[in-house]
């Protein structure tokens, strides 16, 4: 006769993976900035983080029966609400006080979105964009917040690359978003004629440095290893380029802060790229750290909040970390690989996470031994 044995699986470190870290507006307490970024978790639901620039936080668990196993997508509206988007079909309404959620359809196909989903406080709308399996077509919608309804659909967006990661606001209300994969283009959306219009399509080999971009108060627009767009000419214009790439994340004055990603130590070299003297130096490191979890602070500050859910800040002059903390993002996640190390000892790796955990089964016990690979 078989015997079932039902165990426990331990909690491990939830992983805020693909999902960035983007602006949630101000804290009304403190008065500081404010950050959002959240984890992807098929099996228990997926973990969203509210938090200040010094680490004050708030933890938001998702509900896995109305499968929100993950968000990549989220845009900030203003007045404690956050917006959503995890697939092409739906959009999420999070009320940051109660921790309320609503979902509306969106009439697209259930196809997985990535990051720079957008919000523009002018016209109240929302957009995404994202490669559809179903006919390999590049779809994309135009939400209204006022009304929440789908308001126009972009059945067939001539795209040559098939993931949107990133959304940066022009000076002429437009938006220029980053759209990668196996190259590198741009979108632009206009949210008040509701058009589209894409860039040239440019070769590049390492797209981690193309997660977050930045521009000049000119308008116009920095790519690694290509130079500067101008969204209104719809070309790249002359000007320096830096001497070493980054994923550039913030610029402030004449500084441009970047995140370098170092596969071999599996974390991010952080850089400042002065445009006045064309240098670029090295000021800090992140561990567990991906490019696109960076954020500048109006005070700054240098925030971050890596894969599994350390908070940091950092003074990019001295390279101090002033603050660190160990954000409360325990979940059980998908089991991806199970493995019988002997008869009470197992091995298991949660999904996407890169940790692995160990269970006794004898005595229905388990935990998380962290980083597997790099």
């Amino acid at each position: 006769m078989v015997e079932i044995i039902r165990r426990d699986l331990p909690v491990t470190r939830d992983p805020f993976i693909n999902a960035q870290v983007v602006p949630a507006g101000i804290d009304p307490q403190t008065g500081e900035d404010r950050f959002w970024a959240s984890t992807w978790n098929s099996n228990s639901g997926c973990t969203g983080a509210l938090f200040t620039s010094s680490g004050k936080n708030k933890i938001f668990r998702f509900d896995k029966n109305k499968q929100q196993y993950g968000f990549y997508g989220a845009s900030y509206q203003g007045d404690e609400i956050m917006w959503l988007c995890g697939f092409l079909d739906q959009v999420t309404r999070l009320d940051l006080i109660g921790g309320e959620t609503v979902t509306y359809n969106t009439g697209l196909p259930h196809d997985l979105c990535l990051s720079g989903f957008t919000y523009d406080d002018q016209t109240k709308k929302l957009f995404m964009c994202a490669y559809c399996q179903g006919d390999q077509k590049r779809k994309g919608f135009v939400f209204d917040t006022v009304s929440c309804t789908t308001i126009k659909v972009f059945e067939d967006i001539p795209l040559k690359n098939n993931q949107m990661r990133y959304s940066l606001k022009n000076n002429d209300g437009t938006y220029t978003m980053v759209n990668m994969i196996p190259h590198v283009e741009l979108l632009i959306w206009n949210p008040v004629k509701d058009e589209l219009d894409i860039s040239d399509c440019y070769p590049v080999d390492n797209h981690s440095d193309f997660f977050k971009i930045v521009n000049n108060p000119q308008g116009n627009v920095y790519l690694p290893y290509v130079g500067w767009f101008s969204p209104a000419l719809r070309k790249v214009i002359s000007g320096s380029k830096a001497p070493k790439e980054a994923c550039w994340f913030a610029k402030q004055d004449n500084v441009v802060y970047g995140a370098q990603w170092m596969e071999s130590v599996g974390g991010c070299n952080l850089v400042k790229w002065d445009t006045e003297q064309n240098q670029v130096h090295s000021f800090g490191f992140v561990p567990d750290a991906m490019s696109y979890h960076f954020a500048l602070s109006s005070d700054g500050k240098i925030i971050a909040l890596n894969i599994y859910g350390f908070f940091y800040k950092i003074d990019p002059i001295t390279g101090a970390v002033e603050t660190s903390k160990k954000l409360d993002s325990d979940s059980v996640g998908h089991v991806d690989c199970l493995c019988r190390i002997n008869e009470n000892r197992l091995l298991g790796t949660p999904f996407i996470s890169q940790r692995f955990f160990e269970m006794n089964i004898r005595e229905n016990t388990g935990v998380d031994m962290g980083r597997a690979t790099g």
